[in-house]
């Protein structure tokens, strides 16, 4: 059973009902948030999918530009894309490299 009711839900046997909440209490975004977050985040993964990256990447850690080559990214957003999978978890960087994680090379690949 889950109880949320500081977040206006209240959870009983896998369904959800809104809880009035007390007036007094601030507007909060975070459910938005995590929408909006999560979003983002399935995004970036699924387009490193399509572009078959942890596919490439098992061959062994790939510079920046050797990756941008080879999958035809552009050079403007590349690091950026990058960077966001390893915020991610999704991809490891060390010393300018890029390789897949643990995870990544067993199920993505």
């Amino acid at each position: 059973m889950m109880n949320i009711t500081s977040k206006g839900l209240k959870s009983t046997n896998n369904f959800f009902s809104v809880v009035a909440l007390p007036m007094n209490s601030p507007p909060n975004a975070d459910r938005i948030e995590r929408a909006a977050f999560g979003f983002m985040a399935s995004t970036v993964l699924f387009s490193a999918i399509e572009f078959r990256l942890f596919t490439e990447l098992p061959k062994g850690p790939l510079q920046i530009e050797e990756i941008e080559r080879r999958l035809g990214l552009h050079p403007r957003s590349a690091r950026d894309f990058l960077d966001a999978l390893v915020a991610l978890g999704m991809l490891a960087r060390e010393e300018g490299t890029y390789s897949n994680t643990r995870d990544t090379d067993f199920y993505l690949d």
